[in-house]
């Protein structure tokens, strides 16, 4: 068995929330492999995007496809599904768009 960190970033409204889940599986992923660990397991799975060794957590870290959440009503409503799944929460990071800067011409 093969210890793996698997990471996602989940998308809902403004707000992108990443989660992480460690576990064990039978060989190293391989990109663009489907995975039945998502917040909906098998119905929809999450799929490898990257694969690198980490000398720190002495693990595979698997970085999944980003998840387009947008059926869930809310950032805390995602953190919910992901923890039904056996993920944890890493970090939450508000998309706030920033308006459009306007330049004035100086009078000639």
């Amino acid at each position: 068995m093969v210890p793996v960190r698997l990471r996602i970033c989940a998308l809902v409204g403004r707000e992108a929330v990443e989660f992480e889940k460690e576990m064990k599986m039978p060989r190293v992923p391989f990109v663009g492999q489907a995975l039945d660990e998502g917040r909906l397991g098998v119905t929809e799975p999450v799929y490898v995007a990257s694969v690198e060794f980490s000398a720190v957590f002495q693990a595979h870290v698997v970085r999944c496809e980003d998840d387009d959440a947008t059926e869930v009503g809310d950032a805390d409503a995602l953190a919910d599904a992901y923890a039904r799944a056996g993920w944890r929460e890493a970090r939450r990071v508000s998309l706030h768009v920033c308006p459009p800067h306007e330049h004035k011409r100086a009078a000639s």
